[in-house]
């Protein structure tokens, strides 16, 4: 997100489902879908915005958003993508040398 960078535990994040964190200044929210490879990164409206997953729906207060990141009752914005990749920490650390790890 902008130039910062964060690496994230694969094994974390299927033992958790789901993780709110920030890099940089914004919050994200990472999740892991029910099929357990497929995974989806969005940025948090604010830092006090915490998800929740239950059967592949994200949810937060009373909000739920699909893994998409659209508003399953569109009384608000969609949650904003974010890129997002799967590889080895080693590899990642190459060419990403100042990345901060979770």
């Amino acid at each position: 997100i902008g130039k910062e960078s964060k690496a994230f535990d694969w094994n974390r994040l299927k033992k958790e489902k789901i993780i709110n964190e920030t890099v940089g200044n914004q919050p994200i929210v990472l999740a892991l879908a029910s099929d357990t490879v497929s995974f989806f990164a969005f940025e948090r409206p604010n830092t006090s915005m915490k998800f929740r997953i239950e059967n592949d729906v994200l949810k937060a207060d009373t909000l739920q958003f699909n893994l998409k990141g659209e508003n399953l009752d569109k009384t608000s914005p969609n949650l904003r993508k974010l890129k997002a990749y799967q590889e080895f920490w080693h590899s990642w650390q190459t060419f990403h040398a100042e990345a901060k790890k979770y």
